[in-house]
């Protein structure tokens, strides 16, 4: 997969494009989606760095 975006608020938003999330019960409504690059859809490098806190 190239690079895609994703939203790290929980709600497993994905695009192709930048952008925002739009999923309306997501702690991260509206907020920029965030840029990955993984191979195996699970997003795990954007899901761990947020999760630290970075």
């Amino acid at each position: 997969m190239d690079s895609h975006y994703v939203c790290t608020g929980g709600c497993g938003g994905l695009s192709n494009t930048p952008g925002t999330c739009q999923a309306e019960t997501c702690p991260k409504h509206d907020q920029p989606l965030t840029e990955c690059h993984c191979e195996d859809t699970q997003h795990t490098e954007v899901m761990t760095q947020t999760e630290a806190g970075e």
